[in-house]
């Protein structure tokens, strides 16, 4: 089953865009059937083009649900208004929820409500468009592309999974489960009207009490929540080896951490870890657990390379890369310029410690993947998560990974060799992209492989 593609680097922003409205128009032009439901995940929606087309597909078809399910950012007072169009169109068969979150902090000057990312409780950050006929997952849309002009404009991916064989039938299900928990459980998500009643009492708390810590305002506690009509899963077993796995994260406001997703099914996942010396482990499948597998396979003499908008010293991962360099892969390196510029300092300081094999770019184009390649076993691991201690422990994400594909390997491949020339060595003044937009003169540090 092909995974196909895409990337900003090789096609250019407007051809992902292109990619998810053809996906709607093929889901409107299908033949009438019992059901059909279109399932949205997003974290960053401004698109006014997508959001048209959601509309009119919904008020063309009365067999046809649509419901998208967005970050919280989306639906505050002062923002989202491409999703404030959608709720306001009023249509049956298109709804709209956002993820339960506390994500304020009281201004004493003003005696307002301010957000804050270190007060929000975690944020909705899967980018997912999901169809199911007659209840069944038939095409999975994801990658790292926001449904925004930014994002046409940095280098994404965007990857479009159909059903199929095993493999397809475990993500396309997974992915559902996660929507469907999240969706009906009013712990986790809120209607448009009880966001803005949330929003209200979190203003009032704050006004009542000025001192308040962000982290006891309750705001309206828990919504209605959601019916969702039941689907029909795949009939793939957790444990089946069907050459791809997925990691979740998911956090509610009343969790003190993220767990590894918020559907049931999803949390008793398990994955037969690979240790550095040679045995195996069974662990619950989870974002660090995933990536740390796909690190620990390669050997001597093999390439990681990894391109990622950001990476904490904190995480296991950056450990679990530097052992790998020690143990003598050749690890190749892509961080977004500003995010990343730390990080690109700290490792060629241990390149040059330790005469690691590793090489590190970055430049002024923000760089927004998150993936890991390991070409001799053809193996992609990708999705919306960062290798940080947020994406872990606070955020609502995924990874996925793809063992053995030859074809999804040699895209992200080209994908990665792409960026990497346009980040020239030494560093000079000039666009990294001649043939696409440049934000300016390049900067930063390029590392080679220390030659010992």
């Amino acid at each position: 089953m092909p995974v196909e593609a895409l990337f900003t680097s090789l096609s250019g922003g407007a051809e992902l865009r292109a990619r998810v409205l053809a996906t709607l128009r093929e889901v409107e032009a299908l033949p009438a059937h019992t059901r059909i439901d279109v399932h949205i995940m997003t974290f960053a929606f401004t698109d006014a083009a997508v959001a048209d087309l959601l509309r009119d597909i919904a008020a063309a078809r009365e067999d046809l649900s649509v419901r998208v399910l967005a970050d919280w950012g989306q639906g505050s007072p002062g923002s989202g208004r491409v999703l404030r169009r959608l709720v306001q169109a009023g249509l049956p068969n298109l709804s709209v929820r956002y993820k339960h979150d506390q994500p304020y902090v009281h201004d004493a000057g003003t005696g307002r409500i301010r957000w804050s990312y270190h007060a929000s409780r975690g944020l909705l950050h899967h980018k997912t468009l999901e169809v199911l006929v007659d209840g069944v997952p038939t095409v999975l849309v994801c990658g790292s592309f926001n449904w925004t002009g930014a994002a046409a404009r940095g280098y994404e991916n965007l990857l479009v999974v159909q059903a199929g064989d095993d493999r397809a039938a475990m993500l396309l299900d997974a992915v559902q489960r996660e929507f469907a928990a999240l969706w009906s459980d009013g712990a986790a998500s809120l209607s448009p009207a009880e966001a803005v009643a949330h929003h209200a009492a979190v203003l009032a708390e704050f006004q009542t009490r000025p001192d308040l810590s962000p982290a006891d305002a309750r705001g309206i506690g828990i919504g209605a929540g959601a019916v969702l009509p039941a689907g029909r899963p795949a009939e793939v077993a957790v444990t089946a080896d069907v050459g791809a796995e997925i990691a979740f994260s998911s956090r509610s406001p009343g969790d003190t951490t993220a767990a590894n997703g918020y559907a049931g099914e999803n949390r008793i996942r398990r994955l037969d870890l690979r240790k550095p010396g040679g045995t195996v482990k069974s662990v619950p499948m989870t974002l660090t657990s995933l990536a740390l597998d796909t690190i620990v396979a390669a050997a001597p003499g093999d390439r990681l390379l990894m391109a990622m908008y950001g990476l904490s010293a904190r995480v296991p991962e950056y450990g679990a890369l530097l052992d790998a360099a020690r143990r003598g892969v050749r690890v190749s390196v892509l961080l977004d310029g500003t995010v990343g510029g730390p990080q690109v300092s700290r490792l060629a300081g241990a390149i040059a410690r330790e005469h690691l094999p590793i090489r590190v770019r970055a430049g002024t184009r923000t760089m927004h993947q998150k993936y890991l390649l390991h070409p001799e076993s053809a193996t992609v691991l990708t999705g919306t998560a960062n290798m940080s201690t947020d994406a872990t422990r606070r955020h609502t994400e995924h990874r996925i990974r793809f063992r053995g594909d030859e074809r999804l390997t040699e895209a992200f491949l080209a994908d990665f060799e792409t960026i990497w020339a346009r980040l020239p060595s030494p560093f000079r003044a000039g666009s990294e992209d001649s043939s696409g937009p440049s934000d300016g003169a390049l900067r930063g540090i390029d590392t080679a492989y220390h030659q010992a």
